[in-house]
Parts: structure tokens; C-alpha cells; sequence
């Protein structure tokens, strides 16, 4: 990691109140993700199985979290670190937490056997967290558009 990306992670983490405002998204197989609210620019209603969604102008790749015909998806417009923006298609607007700072424990994959091959079978896993005694991945959004990528509109 470099130290950009270490800086704009604290970034997103350090307050002056101690607390981190996040939004936790229920994923179809995957740990429940983790990511800091103040990614989100927009949550828009959304059909189900799209492939891109229209915001201000733009029409964003979106990374479909959604198992089923959910009957109300909600697209939630991320952006990253370098200004890159895409949507995430969930079932529904995610719980929203403010969690003391102190409260969220990196957990290290290498260090339990178990909580590696969860690790290595979430597809686009940043870092696995504790929170609340339960265990979270935050998702790493690089991952995710490059992913996306080929499907970005040139």
C-alpha cells in the first residue's frame, strides 16, 4: 500500500469526534461489506440486472451485489480515491452506523486458517474488520473498477 493510499484512508477514518459515520451492506454470499459514508455521493432507485445507471449527466458501470430480482434495488454512487465513480446495486439502503474508530479491528487473515480462506473467497476484500464483534470485509474499490472497467463506456 502506498503511503497516498494509507494517508487517504486515514482520511476517511480520522474525525475530530473520534467516530466514523459507514454503511453496512448485506452482499448474496460474501461477508457483509463495510464502507465509509462519505464515499457515497448518491442512492438512487434502480432496476434490477443493469448494467449501467445514469447520474448527472454520466452513465456509471455498475457491480451488481444483488442475488435476485430484488423488487426496489438501490444504486449507491461510489467514488474512489482518484475521482473514478461507479454505482453498486443493492437490495436495499444499508444500515447506517456511527462507530467509534477504536471499535473496528483489523483482523489478519494469517493468523486464522479459517478466516483465510474466507479472505481469498470474497472477491473484492480491501481488509477483513471486526465490528461489533462481527466480522466485515471493506471492499477495495480499485479492485472494483478495474473490474469494471471494460464495461466503462469510452
Amino acid at each position: 500500500m502506498s503511503n497516498q493510499d494509507v494517508s487517504y484512508t486515514m482520511s476517511l477514518l480520522t474525525t475530530t469526534t473520534g467516530f466514523v459515520d459507514v454503511y453496512v451492506i448485506d452482499v448474496y454470499e460474501q461477508l457483509p461489506w463495510l464502507i465509509p459514508q462519505n464515499l457515497v455521493l448518491a442512492a438512487l432507485s434502480a432496476e434490477s440486472g443493469i448494467e449501467e445507471i445514469e447520474w448527472r449527466d454520466h452513465n456509471l458501470p455498475v457491480l451488481n451485489l444483488v442475488h435476485s430480482q430484488a423488487s426496489k434495488p438501490v444504486a449507491l454512487v461510489i467514488e474512489n480515491m482518484h475521482g473514478e465513480r461507479f454505482a453498486l446495486l443493492i437490495e436495499k439502503m444499508p444500515e447506517s452506523h456511527r462507530v467509534r474508530i477504536s471499535s473496528l479491528h483489523d483482523v489478519d487473515p494469517e493468523q486464522d486458517a479459517d478466516t483465510a480462506q474466507m479472505a481469498a473467497s470474497q472477491p473484492f476484500t480491501y481488509q477483513m474488520v471486526t465490528m461489533e464483534d462481527q466480522l466485515h470485509q471493506v471492499p477495495d474499490f480499485e479492485k472494483i473498477n478495474q473490474h469494471l472497467a471494460p464495461q466503462q463506456p469510452s
